[in-house]
């Protein structure tokens, strides 16, 4: 099995139990305001439409297709990190969240790290095709 269609079979089961989870706690969701707005696009725009997208061999096989998919899953990850905090920390209420300086700075650390690695990673690591034949161009 290809690392896309296990993508899109994961992302099935995590829309089935988004789903389930929601049906389980008699949840309304088919309210339309700004807060629903955002899950709605984050539940079918980023995660049954990439599962759909894989699901088809055309898309599979191409660069652009796995490019869109991929992309839309990971945009995905990040909306619904900030539908979890528009919702969970007042966003939509009268209670308000700003982050204090010290997880500013933390969140920043974490991602300079991040550059860090990966760049420590390119330079050290035979990543490139003359860098594992030994050949020079």
């Amino acid at each position: 099995m290809s690392f896309s269609k296990g993508l899109g079979i994961v992302l099935l089961v995590y829309f089935a139990m988004k789903v389930t989870d929601l049906y389980a706690r008699g949840a309304t969701v088919w309210v339309f305001d700004k807060a629903h707005f955002f899950f709605f696009l984050e539940l079918f725009g980023t995660v049954a439409l990439p599962a759909i997208l894989l699901s088809i061999s055309e898309v599979r096989n191409s660069i652009k297709g796995l490019y869109c998919a991929a992309g839309l899953a990971a945009f995905g990850v990040v909306l619904n990190r900030f539908n979890v905090s528009l919702t969970s920390y007042g966003g939509y209420r009268d209670f308000s969240y700003f982050p204090s300086a010290m997880e500013i700075i933390i969140t920043l650390a974490l991602i300079a790290g991040g550059i860090l690695i990966f760049d420590f990673g390119t330079r050290y690591l035979p990543l490139y095709p003359s860098e594992l034949t030994g050949e020079t161009h």
